[in-house]
């Protein structure tokens, strides 16, 4: 019965260290004057992860919580922009 509890406590231990390497940076992409540019994509730069903003022009990514994360803005007929992400976990670009 007690090695179950170790166990039971070893895996909720190790699922907690492996959620908190990662973070979720959310924002808003806005044009110049400030209107949502709904489908603008966000890409982790060196990876495969990206997302695209919704109708409101708000995303959602998941970035690693260390490191130095780079996240790419682009949209359609503008060039694209570069933010060191930090320690920062909101970031609204325009």
């Amino acid at each position: 019965m007690k090695t179950k509890i170790y166990f039971l406590l070893l895996l909720m231990f190790s699922f907690t260290v492996a959620m908190s390497q990662n973070k979720t940076v959310t924002g808003t992409v806005t044009s110049d004057s400030g209107e949502p540019l709904p489908g603008a994509t966000i890409n982790l730069k060196g990876t495969k992860t990206n997302t695209t903003t919704n109708s409101a022009g708000h995303y959602s990514i998941l970035v690693p919580a260390t490191g130095k994360s780079v996240l790419v803005y682009s949209y359609v007929g503008s060039e694209d922009k570069e933010v060191n992400v930090g320690s920062r976990t909101n970031i609204d670009i325009s």
